[in-house]
Order: C-alpha cells, then sequence, then structure tokens
C-alpha cells in the first residue's frame, strides 16, 4: 500500500508493467473460445458492435463501452451475428500492483461500464490516445535499438536492457501518461468504486511480496513465515482469511503466471520456461499447467498469441 509519515508521502509500492498496447478494427470471422491471459487487459470500444463472455456472463459491446479483462480470466471472443460485422476498440495489456496486489482488484475496479455518457469519458479517450503515441515511438525506438544488440529470438523476459537519456525521457512521459490514464479511469469508474481498496493484512502483503521475487527458488513454507514474522499455522490462516488461498497454492499460481508470461511473450523452450519459473520437472509443470488452464504450455501459448496479441 502507499505509506505516509510526517515528512514524505512513498510511492515505491506501485508497479506498473505495459504489455502490448493495440488499435484494433476486427472485423468478418473473428473470434476465439477460451482465452486467459496472464496480465489484465482493457479495452475502450470506440465503434462497431460484438460480443464478449467473460465468466460465463454476455457482454453486447457497443461505442463507449469500457471493458477489464483480470488476468487468468476465461472470455470467450463471439463469433460474428452478421457478415458484414466489426468492432473498432483500443486494446491495453498491462500489470499494476500496488504492493503485491493487483489494482483492480484492490479497488474493486468492474467488468463492464457503459462511459459515452459519462463527462470523463472524452478525457479518458484522449489520454489512451495520447499514451499510444508515446508507446509506439518509445518501442520503434526501442525495438531498433534491441535487434541491433541482441537476438530478439531468444531474449529473454529478465534481460536487463539500459535506456538512453532520451530514451528514458520518453519512458517518464510514458509512464507519466499511463499514470493519469489511471487517474481517468477512476474518475470514470468513481461512481461504481468503493470508498477505499480491500485491506489485506500486511504480513500477507510481505509474503506475497517476497514469493513474487523468489518464485523461481526452492521456497519453503517455513521460509516464507520467517519472512512474514510469524508461524506456519497462522500464515496459512491469514492466506486463507485474506486471498481465500494458502502460501502453498499462491507460491504455484505465481509460477504458472510467470510461466503464461514467457510463453506468450517469449520462443524459450517448454523445458527452458518450466525450469525459469521453478519447476525441476518439466512433465509436472505441464501437467500442472493444464490443471489450471485446460491447456497444454503449447496450446496456450498458440491461442494466447492470437487472441491477445493478434499475432497470426
Amino acid at each position: 500500500m502507499f505509506r505516509f509519515d510526517r515528512s514524505a508521502i512513498y510511492l515505491d509500492n506501485l508497479q506498473t508493467r505495459i504489455w502490448f498496447m493495440f488499435e484494433w478494427n476486427r472485423k468478418g470471422d473473428w473470434g476465439f473460445n477460451r482465452i486467459q491471459n496472464p496480465f489484465t487487459t482493457f479495452w475502450l470500444i470506440l465503434d462497431g458492435e460484438w460480443g464478449v463472455t467473460i465468466n460465463n456472463v454476455k457482454y453486447n459491446l457497443k461505442r463507449g463501452d469500457f471493458l477489464v479483462i483480470p488476468r487468468n480470466t476465461e472470455f470467450i471472443i463471439d463469433p460474428p451475428h452478421y457478415s458484414d460485422q466489426y468492432l473498432y476498440y483500443l486494446a491495453m495489456g498491462c500489470e499494476c500492483m500496488i504492493g503485491a496486489f493487483d489494482w483492480i482488484d484492490l479497488y474493486q475496479i468492474p467488468t463492464y461500464t457503459p462511459l459515452e455518457s459519462r463527462p470523463s469519458f472524452e478525457g479518458l479517450l484522449s489520454t489512451w490516445w495520447s499514451m499510444k503515441r508515446l508507446w509506439d515511438s518509445f518501442i520503434e525506438d526501442l525495438d531498433q535499438e534491441m535487434s541491433e544488440k541482441f537476438n530478439l529470438k531468444t531474449l529473454s523476459l529478465n534481460t536487463p536492457i539500459q535506456l538512453q537519456t532520451l530514451q528514458t525521457e520518453s519512458y517518464f512521459h510514458l509512464k507519466g501518461t499511463f499514470y493519469l490514464w489511471m487517474a481517468w479511469v477512476m474518475q470514470s469508474l468513481h461512481h461504481r468504486l468503493p470508498d477505499g481498496p480491500k485491506f489485506k493484512d500486511i504480513r500477507v502483503e510481505q509474503a506475497c511480496m517476497y514469493i513474487q521475487k523468489n518464485y523461481e527458488k526452492k521456497l519453503s513454507l517455513q521460509d516464507i513465515a520467517q519472512v512474514a514474522h510469524t508461524s506456519e499455522s497462522h500464515l496459512r490462516l491469514l492466506f486463507r482469511q485474506n486471498l481465500l488461498s494458502s502460501p502453498v497454492n499462491y507460491l504455484r499460481q505465481v509460477r504458472l503466471d510467470k510461466a503464461k508470461e514467457f510463453l506468450m511473450m517469449t520462443s524459450h523452450s517448454i523445458q527452458e520456461i518450466s525450469h525459469f519459473v521453478g519447476f525441476d520437472d518439466v512433465s509436472y509443470f505441464s501437467r500442472v499447467f493444464r490443471k489450471e488452464t485446460n491447456m497444454s504450455p503449447n496450446e496456450y501459448r498458440k491461442q494466447g498469441r492470437m487472441g491477445a496479441i493478434g499475432q497470426q
């Protein structure tokens, strides 16, 4: 959470990552079944209409609709009802964590909100376009430099990249506009948001942050409990009360989320990815992955790239 004392407000617990940002005009036979993204996906509908099903709830999208698809949420892009049907929209995949927890979960951001009639709609739309222009320029410059320095086919998500001075300036412009976009989102949805974020015990947050930073290592429940300054049994209770899960299940979920990121964003082999995220046995990893997603890792990679990122 944000921290405050008499001398300063600490914003160091706010972490953001943008995975993609697109302007899409979907037509014809567009439609996908059972997609899960390892990050939250945001859509703002600019024109047209289309049906989307999220957690077995069907939404008929039209201009001005704002859609939030939480990470690991299964959704279906319905087939078109007529031949010239289309959907023109802005899409972004990103992650915004406040401490160890997702911004949209803490503030209970709703899945679907019609925004066109609200006064803040134009502000949100204008900021989104500004952010996309900055993103496109930043990524184009970065891609050109990276292609000269790295083999992009084998580039890892964890490869350190040093930004040049002008790139750093562009990055700060982009990140500042992203925070402005977040502010417009909350202002646009203010009438549907709670007065404050959901409470999470600080010991659970400490344990979760430790897991997120060390998921690839061999972690025991004792290790995690020591970081949270509590006993193993009490940590289990705190996780059950705060997250409706256990420390062991949370660790496994973090590892699977990281595996999904590698599958969708890199060309690493399944065996390499299994090792990167802390699974010693690739066969066991594949079994756990299928149980979680109802897909093999390779099926997830193909479906995710086609559905979320738009690759064919």
